[in-house]
């Protein structure tokens, strides 16, 4: 099938109808999939784009949940995109370059106004990624995961830098601007989404020694192989 992409949002209506509007405006036609985290009944006026439809799940699962959910409906996507409610497409057709970027094997991602800027590098080597991502297909189902197994949010963006570093992966689109309006940089208030406890549970913090010692162990480096292996590299 063709490319998914994964808009995951809680708590943010009108944040979420603003990205939806964008993509609309910006000439988007690939699939795209809303999973409401949680806080369902703030999303009963949402307005859907044609090519675009909503999961509501009642139970909060973060980040990961959606990714799992979204490979579960679409195993077969060419490309699986994701997007942030703080994230706003700002390039016409961004979507087809992105999934061309990404191909079968890498991950694109857009100039977004803020990581960009930095010229942050990875310690495993490349750039950090921005916002606007995308997967290859075939790179997701060689790995078997979307979101590192065992986190709700932290440490998948983490995850996947290391492994697009060791394999080469990381493709910059500096043409394409998706924005990232994060409260970092004033350009939103910080809310409740952003906060690292969720029911008396530091789960971002959870998440991330998950993370390092996934790092730290040997599995991150034979991910990587695998990886290498499904390319027909060494």
């Amino acid at each position: 099938m063709s490319a998914i992409w994964l808009l995951s949002t809680r708590g943010r209506p009108e944040e979420c109808q603003r990205t939806l509007d964008a993509c609309e405006a910006t000439r988007m036609t690939s699939q795209g999939l809303v999973y409401v985290d949680g806080t369902v009944n703030e999303y009963e006026n949402i307005r859907l784009p044609a090519n675009w439809v909503m999961h509501r799940e009642p139970e909060w699962g973060s980040i990961a949940a959606s990714m799992r959910y979204c490979l579960q409906q679409y195993p077969d996507a060419s490309q699986y995109g994701w997007l942030a409610d703080d994230n706003i497409p700002k390039t016409p057709r961004w979507d087809k370059t992105l999934e061309a970027g990404a191909r079968d094997w890498y991950i694109s991602c857009a100039r977004d106004l803020w990581i960009s800027e930095t010229g942050w590098r990875h310690p495993t080597g490349g750039s950090c990624f921005t916002s606007g991502l995308c997967w290859g297909g075939k790179l997701i189902r060689a790995v078997g995961w979307w979101s590192l197994p065992g986190v709700r949010q932290g440490g998948i963006d983490g995850a996947w830098n290391d492994l697009a570093g060791l394999c080469g992966l990381t493709r910059y689109t500096p043409r394409v601007v998706v924005e990232h309006l994060t409260w970092q940089l004033g350009k939103r208030e910080k809310d409740e989404t952003d906060n690292w406890v969720k029911d008396g549970q530091t789960y971002i913090a959870n998440d991330l020694a998950l993370y390092e010692e996934w790092a730290a162990d040997g599995r991150r480096e034979a991910v990587a192989k695998q990886i290498r292996k499904a390319m027909g590299r060494r």
